[in-house]
């Protein structure tokens, strides 16, 4: 959970020039396990400096996912096909318009779907039974593979390159004295790559990552 407290004015000016963290870091690399490694890294070397507050180390993760592998040749032998199977677990997680009501001055759906205790687990959804276009009543276990996978970490590009930025707020302190010591301390610190550029970024080219700062006054 992050907490935010905002100060009226400075959250104003901050979204007028869409960047409400006036420190901030882009880390870029192709390779999203080593990302997710350097920017917690780097968090906490911002954290570090005196008056930097408020630091987030730019990772997002997304819920746990459904994932539905249909096994071509074992939905084929009942005449389904990948489409046939993706609409009828469509319309048991979310519903089919079957119809309209008007209530005042208003239209709304009708929406048929099962009842939520019927698709509340991925055993439940294994066990979930679908009729094939020759009438068989088919199990979704018997045609496709129903994996649960954990979170994933939203993904950010800039300029086609995948990159996480990890971001802080000032409190105390003027913004040139404390990029100044962040860009010492990170330059110092054997876990980033080496400066290999003249505009203030960290690149290595072997692993094509490279970490670029950016203040916003």
């Amino acid at each position: 959970m992050r907490w935010d407290f905002h100060g009226i004015l400075g959250d104003l000016v901050g979204d007028l020039v869409l960047t409400p963290d006036p420190i901030e870091v882009k880390i870029f690399s192709p390779d999203l396990p080593w990302l997710e490694k350097a920017a917690a890294h780097v968090e906490q070397v911002i954290r570090s400096v005196s008056g930097v507050v408020d630091t987030f180390n730019g990772l997002t993760e997304t819920g746990p996912s459904i994932v539905l592998h249909v096994r071509q040749i074992d939905a084929s032998r009942f005449g389904l096909t990948s489409n046939d199977i993706s609409a009828a677990l469509n319309t048991a997680l979310l519903g089919q318009v079957a119809s309209h009501v008007q209530e005042g001055d208003r239209i709304v759906n009708i929406r048929v779907l099962l009842r939520r205790k019927d698709v509340a687990s991925v055993e439940a959804l294994r066990n979930l039974v679908i009729r094939s276009p020759g009438g068989a009543r088919v199990r979704v276990s018997q045609v496709a593979d129903v994996v649960e996978e954990p979170g994933h970490v939203e993904l950010d590009r800039e300029d086609l390159r995948q990159n996480v930025a990890v971001t802080g707020r000032l409190e105390g302190r003027d913004l040139g004295s404390a990029m100044a010591e962040i860009r010492s301390k990170l330059a110092s610190d054997n876990a980033i790559p080496p400066d290999r550029s003249n505009m203030g970024a960290f690149i290595s080219s072997s692993r094509s990552r490279s970490l670029i700062f950016s203040s916003c006054s």
